[in-house]
């Protein structure tokens, strides 16, 4: 993301990086599947810009990482 910006990174940036040089690979993962990722993300999207370490998980993330490593997952719910 840009300095300052919220935003994520536009679909151009991402292909630019992509055909870079690197050698990466992209997958989807619904965020039921890693919910600690997603918990982590929408924490992030709260903090000021930088970089942030954690010697413990933050509070409230430790059961989520639980249920993550046992393999429970949470509902999806589709309207048709």
């Amino acid at each position: 993301m840009a300095e300052g910006s919220r935003s994520p990174p536009s679909p151009a940036l991402i292909r630019v990086y992509w055909k870079s040089s690197w050698d990466c690979s992209i997958f989807h993962v619904f965020r039921e599947v890693n919910f600690a990722a997603n918990s982590l993300a929408k924490m992030g999207h709260e903090m000021e810009m930088g970089i942030h370490c954690f010697v413990l998980p933050p509070g409230g993330i430790t059961g989520v990482l639980q249920e993550d490593r046992d393999g429970l997952l949470g509902s999806r719910l589709i309207y048709v």
